[in-house]
């Protein structure tokens, strides 16, 4: 039996070696650790199709025809996103040549060692024992440095212990963590001494394990040089008077972050770059930085707390992003890590940056009530989906910091780091938000809905009107001093505080519409949906 198609997407696949495909006419290898694609056979007159999307290919050996049947491929149906830099000297070994391919189809520097067209036994075979022959050269190589060495740290100074510590057993309120340090304070410090306790990286399960729960775990440091110690001490803050040196841990316990979703979307760290060095955005939480994944520009959101519940959280939030697929919401690109605490999340990147900046820099007159009547349509647009999704996903922080706007894709909503799906019998309570935008049920910590993104829609068309933070000129009647948040939110919650729609050309339907939305029993306001077609009527 011929096999005509081969797709393999979203496996554990590393190498594919000696196949006879020339019946073949699909190859699709996409999101596969492949690093080799070695002797395999193909034929220019069945051969389509290639895709090879998110693999890790640096090996390609293949003979000439094959050669033949990747350059005749047609440019649309070629799939890559990454350059393949096939070893020169490997090549060279087996008698090949480094040979440019698929020139025509991809702007992707593909490279693939080109062999003459002999029985592939006897190349993999010659293969094997040149491979062998170098690793038995690294091995002695090593061995030696090794030795070297060793004679070198017989001539250092002895190990000198450290005074005992008490260290707690669980992560307490006085530690952080910070990349793969755990800062904490002594029990009893003596001259302001801060101890530094550092994690074994060797313990840090590796993403090609194939565990579903990646498992970071301590190991006790036993000694430390003098010359560590004296060269620690010396990193001294100017305007504090510490000195730091690394101590033992005693940690039974391991610390768990299930990464088991994330693993289909994850990214080579190699092909992501940052392009400044400052953030686009930070804040309380996290920090947004420019970069390039292939040739496109990206968005790299990275957490700053190294606490363990923030972090799987923002997994959460990643792996929620990853099954949203909508023109209205921010795209996941995927993830990155080097260690699991590390995460990143890499979003589309939106050129004209958040709607609160964009209303401050722009002013009513060149930020026209048609282009603000497409953003709000793009908004609804992204409640509907999320609303009507397969279970209800409630966004709870939709305001203007959150919605993203760019010269071609439009307007749409990010930030989905609170978000919650809504079950049928969930009852969620936790107030989260910011406290302008959150709706009376949200303040008063009872009771809500996906209409509470509705309430937060009616503020954000205040801000439309305004091009300013909502409340942000209300006093306090009695006292005329800025309304401080506790009668700020006992206000809304009693129904009888709302923004301002005063600007430019505001059309009459804003205030309308937003009213609406904005009315204390939850119930009693318009769906997104409603919202998309009663804001339809109002079309410029």
């Amino acid at each position: 039996m011929l096999i005509c198609f081969s797709d393999v997407v979203n496996n554990s696949i590393q190498s594919v070696i000696d196949h006879d495909w020339r019946s073949l006419q699909r190859l699709n290898f996409d999101k596969n650790p492949l690093e080799t694609l070695a002797y395999i056979r193909l034929s220019a007159q069945s051969f389509e199709s290639f895709s090879c999307l998110n693999c890790r290919l640096t090996n390609i050996t293949i003979d000439s025809k094959t050669a033949d049947a990747f350059n005749a491929l047609e440019k649309s149906n070629v799939y890559l996103n990454s350059n393949v830099l096939t070893n020169a000297s490997r090549c060279d070994a087996i008698g090949g040549t480094i040979q440019q391919i698929l020139t025509k189809q991809t702007n992707y520097t593909i490279t693939a060692c080109v062999i003459p067209i002999v029985p592939y036994a006897w190349i993999i075979v010659g293969s094997i024992c040149g491979v062998v022959a170098i690793a038995l050269a690294a091995f002695f190589y090593i061995r030696h440095k090794k030795k070297i060495k060793q004679r070198e740290l017989h001539q250092e100074q002895p190990y000198i212990a450290f005074d005992a510590i008490d260290i707690q057993t669980t992560p307490s309120k006085n530690q952080t963590y910070d990349n793969n340090i755990i800062i904490a304070q002594t029990q009893q410090p003596t001259e302001q001494t801060i101890e530094y306790i550092e994690y074994d990286s060797n313990n840090i399960d590796s993403s090609s394990q194939t565990k579903d729960i990646t498992r970071i775990e301590s190991q006790q440091t036993k000694h430390s040089t003098k010359s560590e110690s004296t060269q620690s001490s010396n990193n001294t803050d100017d305007n504090q008077q510490y000195h730091r040196r690394i101590a033992p841990l005693v940690d039974p316990t391991p610390i768990d972050l299930d990464m088991s979703h994330l693993r289909p979307y994850r990214l080579e760290l190699v092909d992501l770059y940052i392009l400044s060095n400052k953030p686009l955005a930070s804040g309380a939480f996290g920090e947004v930085w420019l970069g390039t994944y292939g040739r496109e520009q990206i968005a790299i959101k990275r957490l700053k707390s190294r606490q363990l519940k923030d972090v799987q959280s923002f997994i959460n939030e990643i792996v929620l992003l990853a099954q949203l697929d909508c023109s209205y919401i921010v795209k996941l690109i995927g993830a990155s890590w080097t260690r699991p605490i590390d995460v990143e999340c890499v979003l589309e990147y939106m050129d004209l940056g958040d709607l609160r900046n964009y209303l401050v820099k722009y002013s009513p007159t060149q930020y026209t009530w048609e282009q603000k009547y497409q953003s709000i349509m793009s908004i609804v647009q992204g409640l509907v989906y999320l609303h009507t999704y397969h279970v209800p996903i409630v966004h709870r922080d939709l305001k203007s910091r959150n919605v993203l706007l760019d010269s071609v894709k439009g307007t749409k909503i990010t930030d989905f780091g609170t978000s919650r799906v809504a079950e049928l019998d969930d009852t969620m309570t936790n107030g989260v938000g910011t406290y302008q935008w959150m709706a009376p049920e949200v303040i008063s910590s009872t009771r809500y809905s996906t209409q509470a993104d509705v309430y937060s829609f009616g503020i954000i068309l205040s801000e439309f009107c305004t091009h300013q933070v909502p409340f942000a000129n209300l006093r306090h009647p009695q006292t005329n001093n800025v309304m401080p948040q506790h009668y700020f939110m006992q206000q809304v919650c009693a129904g009888v505080l709302y923004p301002s729609f005063e600007g430019e050309n505001v059309p009459s339907w804003v205030e309308e519409v937003a009213m609406q939305c904005l009315r204390l029993n939850g119930d009693d306001r318009p769906t997104a949906l409603d919202l998309a077609a009663i804001l339809q009527r109002f079309k410029p």
